[in-house]
């Protein structure tokens, strides 16, 4: 405790300098003073004794400068001059100052800019539990070259009862492409609003493991009913609870979409989504008779959640041994899938990781957007560089002036380390600044921008700066 008292002590006496000062000049005066009495009282003239005493006591700058070593914290002290006499070198010289500030910027922000998206779409893992073991379950057309298409109905149905790799199955169906959810029609307070939609059976929220912030999810009755209409329910998002119902009581209470009154059973938490980004209406999987007699038409999307300790190596190696005799299998002829495809129409089951199903083509896209501006980090390190030997260089005859009126070598390394420090700072500052604007205004090229569409916004958050 007496060390952490004089560490506190020494810290007050750096901080608080100018109390301290008028203390220890009050003590040096005392002092003084002391000593002055102590040469009149050995018979020297008024002169003398004060000589004698200055003699005595040493020169009073010398005399402050030691008495603040011992009660301060001197190594403090030199960083704040260093820090001061950097702030003044830079402002002297404002050209080279903006210069290494934008170059320095310019580097940082980019990288960091990237790196978020790199970070967003393919290091961070979707917002579900164990999202690993999500797997995407898809036909593909060989003879047509078509990949990652729908199943039919009765695949769907057929491939529930008899895999024995996934603990879980479900399936969605949408209005546009395969990555994409339709769209409704919703009135909410007499205003009409076009939002996005998607319908779902009860093994898909399951699979996904989602659960509700209020209410309750569909049940397999309300998703599993043949023929007809679906059930008049619905789920909202969080986000459209808040922006559009302005987060009002809501479950048990009927809203108009697409001209038909359905009730909320339920809002989801926020940020919960299925393969795209915002969606903002989920309603239960209506699948009539017709298209439920018809393979050929591939319409369901199918998520699965592998089961423990299985990996997505042992389950293809199972649905292939499937496709093998499917027909077989299930008791199903004509449009089955198969392994040795020959005509237009015969297709084949693959699976893939969700989170690989979401970024698909753009994960090569964004790595090599990563690697060229991590060049561009490269060459501002090495200009920022050559801007600093120039400008040391130009310094030598301040740096020998310095040196000759007594500054050591490691007080001159020391602040020009400050100045160095400082510039690094601020462009740190400026470049996370810069890539904050850049994500809300960018728009990625090709695949990348429809990835990263898909999954969570990019930001900058504290994981992002630390790496």
């Amino acid at each position: 405790m007496r060390v952490v008292r004089e560490w506190l002590h020494r810290l007050a006496g750096t901080l608080l300098r100018r109390r301290c000062d008028t203390d220890l000049e009050e003590e040096l005066r005392l002092h003084l003073e002391m000593a002055r009495e102590d040469a009149r009282s050995r018979g020297l003239e008024p002169a003398d004794a004060v000589r004698a005493a200055q003699v005595k006591t040493g020169a009073a700058s010398q005399a402050m400068d030691a008495l603040r070593d011992q009660r301060g914290l001197p190594w403090l002290d030199d960083l704040a001059r260093d820090v001061s006499h950097g702030l003044r070198t830079l402002r002297r010289t404002p050209v080279f100052t903006a210069v290494a500030l934008l170059t320095l910027a310019l580097g940082i922000g980019a990288n960091t800019a990237i790196f978020s998206i790199v970070n967003g779409v393919i290091l961070r893992p979707l917002d579900y539990p164990k999202p690993a073991q999500l797997m995407f379950v898809t036909t593909e057309f060989p003879e047509l070259g078509l990949t990652r298409n729908p199943l039919s109905v009765q695949e769907y149905l057929e491939f529930r009862q008899i895999n024995q790799s996934f603990a879980a199955v479900g399936a969605y169906r949408t209005t546009g492409g395969a990555y994409t959810t339709g769209e409704v029609n919703l009135t909410a307070g007499g205003r009409p609003l076009r939002v996005r939609s998607i319908s779902v059976d009860a093994g898909l929220l399951s699979t996904l493991g989602v659960q509700p912030a209020q209410g309750r999810l569909f049940t397999a009755e309300e998703t599993s009913r043949a023929g007809g209409l679906a059930p008049p329910l619905a789920i909202i998002s969080y986000e459209l609870w808040q922006a559009v119902f302005g987060g009002q009581p809501l479950v048990g209470q009927t809203v108009n979409v697409d001209g038909r009154l359905h009730e909320i059973l339920g809002i989801m938490p926020s940020g919960v989504d299925v393969m795209d980004n915002h969606t903002a209406i989920w309603l239960p999987l209506g699948l009539p008779a017709a298209i439920r007699q018809n393979r050929g038409f591939h319409i369901l999307h199918v998520v699965g959640r592998l089961k423990d300790g299985v990996t997505p190596q042992a389950a293809q190696t199972e649905l292939n041994a499937l496709v093998e005799n499917w027909g077989e299998r299930t008791g199903s002829s004509g449009h089955v899938p198969t392994n040795r495809p020959t005509r237009a129409a015969d297709h084949t089951l693959q699976i893939e990781p969700v989170q690989d199903a979401i970024v698909g083509d753009a994960r090569r896209s964004i790595w090599i957007l990563q690697v060229a501006v991590g060049f561009v980090l490269l060459i501002a390190c090495a200009n920022l560089a050559n801007l600093l030997m120039a400008r040391a260089e130009s310094r030598r005859r301040e740096f020998a002036v310095r040196a000759a009126l007594g500054a050591s070598r490691s007080r001159l390394l020391g602040q020009t380390m400050s100045e160095g420090v400082m510039l690094c700072v601020a462009g740190v500052i400026l470049g996370l600044w810069l890539a904050s604007v850049s994500l809300t205004m960018t728009t990625l090229p090709g695949d990348a921008a429809s990835a990263g569409s898909k999954l969570r916004p990019a930001t900058i958050g504290t994981p992002i700066v630390s790496k």
